[in-house]
């Protein structure tokens, strides 16, 4: 009955997220027109960097901000954000009765609404909707390992789509997930705060705080089922064609969803740097580097170190309107068994019920 009731919750969630973004395109472009006040045109007042965090099976139970730009939504205006990865994840390790094997792919989508309540102050609401299963990237990604060369042994002596969430400690099993599980993961609430506007010398800086919700089915691994708080600052600076962006955070969580396993939760460091480097007004290219430090010790394996991963991809600002779309692919970077493989997204940002005249605090220098 329970799954019956939240796999009806998550048809529910996914028309919702399609609704809402197809009411905010067709509210901006029924609105009417106002004389700009300065050059810049909505999308390029949104943009930023990818909305993509890491992808790491024992981190994504914790929270991560979702990075951002500094510069909040204006008085009045909503932003409406919606990203979607599909992310192969394949990594095993084993140190006596200790082990992990994560032999899946991962579907996110991910709905956040952001609303400005003061020239300086934004407040939102994340809502994740995670589908676990066998995937469909196995034999493209053997392929491509085929003909490069950079072959990973465990893909090549494992039969592809076969499906493993596990993490054992001690000969017991502390985190299994479930083919086909599908499910609205932890809900997070977000405030972000300008502190200081950009400057000739200096990059425009915003404090940031976040209230992770245990919505998630920890039994599916859904969730954490423990409530994290986030704090974390947010900066950009433009430099000619150049906009650099960087997001660092500190996730703290309140309980210990491995208690009584041997596995300690532990406080979780993340930073994420951007570079979007304008070919035209409306269509630019993207390089971010995402850092995280493990949310767990005492696992005795892999997963206990920090992850690192690459992001490179387009964003692409739609001439005349407050659509923003952008689309990449993310690579690990230092080792294959923390994060995942390969994957790949997009995301829609658009922006709606924008106000009647531009708040001064933030306006962006123009290119």
């Amino acid at each position: 009955m329970r799954d019956r009731v939240g796999a009806i919750a998550c048809v529910w969630g996914v028309l919702w997220m399609a609704c809402a973004l197809l009411s905010g395109v067709l509210g901006v472009a029924a609105a009417p027109r106002e004389p700009a006040a300065t050059t810049e045109t909505p999308g390029h007042a949104m943009g930023g960097p990818f909305r993509i965090r890491s992808l790491s099976p024992v981190q994504l139970l914790f929270f991560q901000f979702t990075p951002e730009r500094a510069l909040p939504v204006p008085r009045d205006a909503w932003d409406l954000h919606l990203d979607v990865l599909e992310a192969n994840i394949l990594a095993r390790d084993q140190r006596g009765d200790d082990l992990f094997l994560f032999d899946f792919e991962l579907t996110r989508a991910h709905l956040a609404l952001e609303y400005g309540i003061y020239d300086r102050l934004a407040i939102g609401l994340e809502i994740p909707l995670l589908y676990t299963w066998r995937g469909v990237l196995d034999d493209p990604i053997k392929q491509f390992e085929s003909v490069t060369g950079f072959k990973r042994t465990i893909r090549f002596n494992r039969s592809q789509h076969l499906f493993s969430y596990l993490l054992q400690k001690d000969g017991r099993t502390v985190l299994q997930g479930q083919p086909g599980a599908l499910g609205i993961g932890d809900i997070a609430l977000t405030s972000k705060a300008l502190l200081w506007k950009e400057r000739a010398w200096t990059p425009a800086i915003a404090a940031r705080f976040a209230l992770k919700l245990p919505t998630g089915d920890e039994d599916r691994a859904l969730g954490s089922g423990e409530v994290d708080v986030g704090l974390g600052l947010a900066l950009e600076k433009t430099l000619g064609p150049v906009r650099l962006y960087f997001n660092g955070s500190l996730t703290l969580p309140t309980g210990d969803p491995f208690a009584g396993t041997g596995i300690e939760s532990v406080p979780m460091l993340s930073g994420f740097l951007t570079a979007q480097y304008h070919l035209t007004r409306y269509f630019s290219l993207m390089l971010q580097l995402n850092g995280v430090s493990p949310p767990v010790r005492q696992t005795g394996l892999d997963i206990g170190k920090a992850s690192f991963e690459i992001l490179a991809g387009v964003a692409w600002e739609i001439p005349s309107s407050s659509l923003v779309w952008q689309a990449g692919f993310m690579e690990d970077i230092n080792n294959t068994d923390r994060t995942a493989d390969v994957a790949v997204f997009m995301s829609w940002s658009v922006r709606f019920s924008r106000p009647s005249s531009p708040s001064a605090c933030c306006q962006e220098p123009a290119q």
